[in-house]
């Protein structure tokens, strides 16, 4: 089934908070009926499912959802983890998973890269990614501080006989290596997330783009730090916050709540632009609003417009070439003109020659004609005398 029967889950991109709210207080009455529609597409507080049609699998399927990681917010109301839930009973992934390979489908210019780099190797994630979108996908998982970037670690973990060991903020890779990272709810669980923008903008081509999601609260400004490391210690400045980990029944520490602030923290790490492209599509398994997938990229250009200017060039360089072939045309035509013009001069030439050559003839009858007579004349009185005699 061709997806143009399903509208886009793509509602807009914001670089700033500043943006964000000048939308949302334009789009208010729109944001009240998607809230109206998620409601009532909660049937029970038990775990439930529905169809939807699934970006992953490219197909309908059925969506499942569950209460897991609910929680309560400032209006009283109970909010389910809408990004952490409607896991697809086909490939297994949730909405935010599901929604970042939109993202990546929906631009043209995501597909068919070669050089891609996603932080993580032993999830669904990851082999979907690799069976549909990037075959040669390069994968990592940091193993801890016992490892060196680069390590190629064996049998650490049931049922994966090799993993690539990598430090987001100290990474193996040489500059310039990927046209695409892509990373998974990781920066949270990094103290230094800035350090790691700094190391994912090295490994990027001139043209690569990072792409990304995180915990985000739109209401939220400036990030705020739950944890950090000083001197080498773990400080709390909030209550600890564990996130799942899938190398870890303990779980990962989650350092920071993302406000829109990790925007102009991707500009001052080297990116050229940034921003947050927001979704929503309970067709497409994507409730909760708001939701976004989060993108930089590493200059001016993203990679469509990138391929856009070689495209450009291409046509430009065409352009020359046509210009070139129609300069020698034009040539050829001078050429071809002067031989029309030489044949026509030689049978104006050929045709003068033949009426001088008819002029001759009668000349030469005329002059024929008169000889004979004066020759033919004086023989005719002599044969007269001759027969008198």
């Amino acid at each position: 089934m061709s997806l143009e029967f399903y509208p886009s889950i793509w509602l807009n991109d914001f670089h700033s908070k500043a943006e964000w709210d000048e939308y949302s207080n334009y789009y208010k009455e729109a944001s009240y009926v998607y809230d109206w529609i998620d409601d009532h597409l909660l049937l029970s507080r038990h775990p439930f499912s529905y169809i939807a049609y699934c970006e992953a699998c490219e197909r309908i399927t059925h969506m499942t959802f569950d209460w897991r990681l609910a929680g309560g917010s400032n209006s009283l109301s109970i909010n389910p983890a809408w990004t952490e839930t409607c896991v697809c009973d086909n490939c297994g992934l949730n909405s935010r998973m599901r929604a970042l390979i939109s993202y990546l489908k929906s631009h043209s210019d995501y597909k068919n890269l070669n050089n891609v780099y996603i932080a993580e190797q032993i999830t669904k994630s990851f082999q979907v990614l690799k069976n549909t979108l990037y075959p040669s996908l390069i994968g990592s998982e940091f193993l801890g501080t016992n490892y060196t970037s680069g390590d190629l670690v064996k049998n650490k973990i049931p049922g994966h006989q090799i993993i690539r060991h990598e430090d987001l903020t100290n990474l193996s890779f040489k500059n310039n290596s990927f046209d695409l990272v892509i990373t998974q709810d990781v920066f949270e669980h990094i103290p230094d997330y800035f350090k790691a923008f700094t190391e994912i903008n090295r490994i990027l081509s001139e043209h690569g783009r990072l792409v990304f999601t995180i915990p985000f609260n739109a209401n939220l400004e400036y990030t705020k730090i739950r944890a950090s490391i000083i001197n080498n210690q773990l400080i709390y400045h909030l209550p600890p916050e564990i996130h799942g980990d899938p190398l870890s029944t303990e779980g990962s520490l989650c350092y920071q709540n993302f406000g829109w602030d990790i925007l102009s923290s991707l500009i001052e790490a080297g990116f050229s632009e940034a921003r947050a492209s927001l979704y929503w599509g309970p067709w497409k398994g994507y409730m909760g609003y708001p939701s976004f997938i989060f993108s930089a990229d590493k200059n001016k250009h993203s990679l469509e417009e990138y391929h856009n200017l070689v495209n450009l060039e291409m046509l430009n360089l065409k352009d020359e070439q046509i210009q070139k072939l129609s300069v020698e045309n034009e040539a050829l035509h001078q050429k071809l003109t002067e031989s029309l013009k030489n044949i026509n001069l030689k049978d104006e030439q050929i045709q003068k020659l033949s009426v001088e050559n008819k002029a001759l003839q009668l000349e030469i009858v005329d002059y024929t004609s008169s000889t004979s007579w004066k020759i033919t004349r004086p023989l005719r009185r002599l044969s007269r005398l001759v027969r008198r005699k």
